[in-house]
């Protein structure tokens, strides 16, 4: 059996993976015979923010209070407000999407207004 050396078995196998890109398209930018430390030393800094991140995560789901708990404690608003928009659709109705408004499109007054502009064009202000 043929002893090779470890950046031969790498070449050998990154062309038996795919024999038709150059060997430095193969590595994925990564020089191939950069060790497991060193690429954790080179990414050191990502691996503490997401080793950071994950533990504080856990903590705060440790720490918080389960949904059930928070649905026994919220069950009187979460009622009152399903209560109070029934009531609304069934008295008031709920209101048709229309484009037109008693003439003018919805929102063209109110947005005539903030422009400043007269709601009536031919008029203009009078001064005295």
């Amino acid at each position: 059996m043929h002893d090779f050396s470890l950046k031969e078995r790498r070449r050998h196998s990154l062309q038996l993976v795919s024999p038709g890109l150059p060997l430095s398209v193969r590595s994925f930018s990564c020089e191939p015979n950069m060790d497991i430390p060193e690429r954790v030393l080179q990414y050191r800094f990502h691996l503490a923010a997401a080793i950071a991140a994950s533990l504080v995560l856990s903590l705060l789901l440790y720490a918080s209070p389960g949904l059930i708990t928070i649905v026994a404690y919220f069950w009187p608003l979460f009622a009152s407000t399903a209560v109070f928009l029934m009531l609304i659709i069934v008295f008031g109705g709920v209101p048709q999407l229309a484009t037109d408004y008693h003439g003018e499109k919805t929102g063209e007054g109110l947005l005539d207004y903030v422009a400043g502009q007269p709601e009536t064009v031919g008029q203009s202000p009078k001064y005295d």
